[in-house]
């Protein structure tokens, strides 16, 4: 009796000083948070659409019912997404801001749920720790202010995690429902995203082998449910398995898998804080004494940041699957994150703890190139080339390469490019001009298209041309429109070049 009456007092006093701990790191850590998307998210919300997401306009604009006959056939696009950005379209200046509210809004609940998870998985004071570096990655500020589904489908991966471990603990219809119900979203949001079902039942497993008692009725109902979701998108899926893309990046480097899997601005700047917290600091009260997390929880950290960037990098290094790329692996970067939150949880003092979160969001938020980025037009914006083109003659025709290189590009000859998905942009960004599609690849077959088109055109006095600054068909046209009596005069707009040519 009297041991327990000793014990009682420690461990409430251990339990105050983990809640004072939590409390007095929630106020800089809300501070820096709310600074990061006022400056690293906010402003990207301004810029002009960038080839995919005129994809999401297009599919989207003409309402829920159209959003599904128009992607049902686009290769790997989420039905759900566009009938969910259906309800977000509008015209005029805030269009680009108001279809990208719902990948905002997502990020930002996948925020709290990786700081859940961190409580979770690792300590009660983690959970805060994990913030910063999780809304100041680049790649977060980024997707989170992108009109595509990435950001969905990572906040529904992470809300199905969070409930799954929930229901383990505490069981519960409504984690049960909810968990089920993230996780099909998952799928059905990005297909690739899936994969992070496979990392949690990696984890289940391992928490079986370790001895820790697991219950399967959930895993197996979802493992049953989401095949059975996706016989409703059947047609689709299968259209998807059907295409082929004849533009293949080139494979990837090894070094472009460390940059993929440790993020460098997130980690120097880990470094940094570090640094400096060994100099403001004394160092007798600088500590790290690292929080113990089960082997099952290692494990899972491991797996979750090294399987599917490794899988997906020999993918794409060994066949013609260009499936490594940041976007298919934002599933991923939570586990960076957790292992950022649990090293500075670690640290002895709150003082350097919050040096070391101050330095995060430095680094990758008020880096001066990163800020002026953030508040200048999006180089990949074709907002600024469309409409510099609207104020010119809108009797001259203008040739303007697709975006998209898709294998189904037989019938760029005959395309009508204001209403082709192909020509996605001219959607969002209308031009009164006649416009002539040509295809995102540079070849024979083209040369001898715009041969036939111009000597149609002979009686034109201006003709103009749009594609992408690197493109091999601006030195080609310009060289054969000479010949033909034009004089060339290019305009660079963000990574775009406009090339009026005029008679002499």
């Amino acid at each position: 009796m009297s041991n327990l009456a000793l014990a009682s007092p420690v461990v409430h006093s251990a339990a105050a000083a983990e809640h004072t701990s939590v409390v007095a790191a929630r106020t800089p850590i809300l501070v820096l948070t709310c600074l990061a998307v006022l400056l690293g998210w906010l402003p990207r919300l301004r810029w002009g659409f960038w080839t995919d997401e005129t994809a999401t306009y297009w599919m989207s604009s003409d309402g829920w019912r159209a959003a599904i006959e128009h992607t049902w056939n686009w290769p790997g696009q989420s039905i759900l997404y566009s009938i969910l950005e259906s309800f977000f379209v509008v015209h005029g200046p805030w269009q680009e801001v108001a279809l990208r509210v719902p990948s905002f809004v997502a990020v930002a609940i996948a925020g709290w749920q990786v700081k859940r998870l961190a409580e979770l998985l690792i300590a009660k004071e983690a959970g805060w720790y994990a913030l910063v570096p999780f809304v100041c990655a680049p790649d977060v500020m980024s997707f989170a202010t992108n009109a595509r589904p990435y950001g969905l489908a990572l906040a529904a991966s992470l809300i199905s995690f969070r409930y799954l471990l929930e229901w383990q603990r505490e069981g519960g219809k409504g984690n049960a429902a909810l968990c089920l119900l993230a996780s099909i979203l998952t799928v059905h949001l990005h297909y690739v995203f899936g994969f992070i079902l496979l990392i949690q039942a990696a984890y289940l497993l391992s928490s079986r082998w370790c001895g820790t008692r697991v219950r399967w009725s959930l895993p197996a109902t979802v493992s049953a449910a989401i095949p059975l979701s996706l016989l409703l998108i059947l047609g689709s899926l299968r259209n998807t398995a059907q295409q082929k893309v004849d533009f293949q990046s080139t494979p990837p480097e090894i070094k472009q898998w460390f940059q993929l899997v440790f993020p460098p601005t997130l980690l120097l700047a880990l470094a940094l804080g570090a640094a400096l917290a060994l100099l403001l600091v004394p160092m007798r009260k600088l500590k790290w004494s690292p929080v113990r997390i089960p082997s099952p929880v290692a494990c899972l950290l491991a797996a979750w940041l090294l399987v599917a960037p490794t899988l997906f990098f020999v993918v794409s290094r060994f066949t013609a699957n260009t499936i490594f790329a940041s976007r298919y692996l934002l599933f991923t970067l939570p586990a960076i994150v957790l292992i950022i939150a649990w090293a500075v949880c670690g640290i002895g003092t709150l003082r350097a703890r919050t040096i070391c979160m101050l330095a995060i969001f430095a680094a990758n938020v008020l880096h001066p190139a990163t800020l002026l980025s953030a508040f200048r037009e999006s180089p990949l914006s074709w907002r600024e080339p469309l409409g510099l083109l609207a104020q010119k003659p809108s009797s001259a025709p203008v040739f303007v390469t697709s975006g998209f290189a898709h294998a189904e590009f037989g019938n760029w000859k005959t395309e009508d490019p204001k209403n082709s998905p192909l020509f996605a942009p001219l959607a969002a960004y209308p031009i009164a001009n006649p416009v002539i599609p040509l295809p995102y690849q540079f070849f024979p077959d083209v040369e001898r298209f715009i041969e036939e088109k111009t000597a149609k055109l002979s009686a034109q006095p201006i003709v103009f041309l749009l594609t992408e600054s690197d493109s091999g068909l601006t030195p080609w046209m310009t060289r054969h429109m000479e010949s033909r009596g034009y004089r060339a005069h290019p305009e660079s707009v963000n990574e775009f070049v406009i090339v009026e040519f005029s008679r002499h």
